[in-house]
């Protein structure tokens, strides 16, 4: 955060909710060592960068308190030990758990009687104490985490199409592959009387010859002219045996748009396109395989979550297209976790993006930093007032602008910007970053303060004047500001009396008051009066 290069940088980690199934995706012996930090279903992990050394990762882990019960206690005291000599020692050292030991134990039966009687031992004889991870669960917490598939803004399309399990493309055909098993039978049959029609059979006591007559003559036509020059040896053709894994590796997509081709010859739009649809493709058939079948049920049972991690998805896609997208990133993320760094106020929407982090470039001593600004807005989709603040104007200016200006009136905008530029050419709103936001009443401007204040933006107000005396409460302005506008209405009452001005309302003020009251409100009166003049049957001035 500071660019000082003697600082460690230090990541601490909390997974929670972590199942049973989770832990299925370890092998028995890594379960076995990895339960020794997970408490109460919560992993938590501190990752260390220490300067011109290498990652370090250690675990919390539930200790007990009392030294006596720790580990290395207890394998000192056991050392050495064997038959009565082990219930003696636990004897001596945990009288408390001697009662209850069996008898004729051996050291490790009894490091794991020990164990269950200190995790039996109430919370409050333990703490959370920072040590080593268990020997070789680095790679393996990794298969407790999500499976991150990345897709970052420039990207060249032919690696996304690719065969092999790290694309999408890949993963598809090998969901394809897992979910129709069953179903390939009859080829993974027929595959194999080819294999044995081009190759030797180890039968497991000998090779069977059932080859073709062709492949046997050729075989031995080649080996005739080798042993010209080498009599004792002997030649084999051996041919890779045909599987249905290397069949669809070589698969390929054709767009007709017209023109049919390869997708590698289309625009760059339409194959960005290409490959969220293989995602989507993939993530919908990965759900529907969820359904139990025999053949897949080991399958489901240890695969990886999902978290998808697109970098700027809006690219070469028109705003249409980008909404389709967004829609389809919402619906993936019902069921997988999605995270998306984007410069297109079109991935918003309250309800589907209520998290999200706001970068902002700041100047900072000795280089620039990016500031973060976490947002979690209360999204309500029954309030039409937050989508309202939330609509494209306003969030484009929230994510994208380096400050706000808030106005009321119809053209306040174009006037503002019109006027500084001809004040001073570098005062352009525009260049600046600087967003001119309309409110559409007074009363509005604290709620539009109060969300662009939570991106993290300065916010500024232009107002009639009127709005110092009435509706202040409404523009959300800060206490020191509340202090000089207490202080000016105090100038601006000796003022008048120093002038001996009068508070007499204006002709146009009082035909205003005169008509504010509602056509229905007059209305009701006039009939009121009718029926008063046409009970006594005169009329005064005050009825006229």
């Amino acid at each position: 955060m500071y660019y000082n290069p003697q600082n460690t940088v230090e990541f601490k980690l909390t997974f929670i909710n972590i199942s049973s199934g989770d832990l299925l995706r370890l092998t028995p012996e890594q379960r076995d060592k990895i339960s020794d930090i997970i408490t109460d279903e919560k992993l938590q992990l501190i990752v260390r960068y220490p300067p011109n050394e290498k990652c370090v990762t250690m675990a919390l882990r539930r200790t007990p308190r009392d030294e006596r019960f720790r580990d290395q206690a207890i394998s000192t005291a056991l050392q050495g030990k064997r038959g009565s000599a082990v219930k003696q020692s636990i004897t001596e050292n945990y009288p408390e758990f001697a009662p209850s030991a069996p008898e004729n134990m051996n050291v490790g039966a009894a490091k794991e009687f020990l164990k269950a009687q200190i995790a039996a031992l109430p919370a409050d004889q333990h703490e959370m104490i920072e040590g080593p991870l268990p020997t070789g669960m680095g790679s393996s917490i990794r298969n407790l985490l999500p499976e991150p598939i990345y897709i970052p803004a420039v990207k060249n399309l032919i690696d996304d199409l690719k065969t092999t399990q790290s694309t999408p493309f890949g993963r598809l055909m090998g969901l394809l592959l897992e979910g129709l098993a069953s179903e390939l039978a009859n080829i993974q049959e027929s595959l194999s009387s080819l294999n044995m029609l081009l190759n030797r059979i180890d039968e497991g006591d000998g090779f069977t010859d059932h080859r073709h007559d062709t492949v046997k003559i050729l075989e031995g036509t080649i080996q005739g002219f080798l042993q010209d020059n080498f009599p004792a040896i002997k030649l084999e053709l051996s041919v890779p045996p045909p599987e249905l894994k290397t069949i669809l590796s070589a698969a390929q997509i054709y767009i007709d748009d017209g023109s049919r081709d390869l997708i590698d010859n289309k625009g760059d739009g339409i194959k960005r396109s290409l490959t969220f649809a293989l995602l989507q493709t993939y993530v919908r058939h990965r759900e529907l395989s969820v359904i139990p079948q025999p053949e897949i049920e080991g399958i489901i049972a240890t695969r990886r979550p999902l978290i998808f991690l697109f970098e700027e998805p809006e690219l070469y896609l028109h705003p249409r297209s980008q909404r389709i997208l967004f829609k389809t990133l919402a619906k993936i993320s019902d069921s997988n976790q999605v995270v998306v760094t984007t410069h297109s106020p079109i991935f918003f929407e309250p309800g589907v993006t209520a998290n999200f982090i706001r970068v902002s470039k700041e100047a900072a001593t000795p280089k620039p930093v990016g500031r973060l600004y976490p947002i979690n807005l209360n999204l309500d989709a029954d309030k039409a007032e937050v989508f309202r603040l939330t609509k494209f104007e306003n969030t484009d200016a929230a994510f994208f602008s380096r400050g706000v200006v808030l106005f009321e009136g119809e053209s306040d905008d174009f006037y503002c910007k019109h006027t500084a530029k001809i004040l001073n050419e570098e005062w352009c709103f525009e260049s600046r970053c600087m967003s001119l936001v309309r409110v559409s009443g007074k009363g509005n401007f604290a709620k539009f303060r109060r969300f662009f204040e939570s991106f993290g933006l300065p916010v500024k107000v232009v107002a009639d004047l009127d709005a110092i005396f009435e509706g202040y409460h409404h523009l959300g302005a800060p206490a020191a500001l509340t202090e000089v506008r207490a202080r000016a209405i105090i100038g601006i009452d000796r003022r008048i009396k120093d002038l001996g001005t009068k508070a007499e309302p204006s002709a146009r003020k009082i035909r205003d008051k005169i008509y504010t009251s509602s056509f229905k409100d007059r209305y009701y009166k006039s009939k009121e009066i009718l029926r008063k003049i046409q009970e006594t049957g005169h009329i005064d001035q005050n009825q006229i």
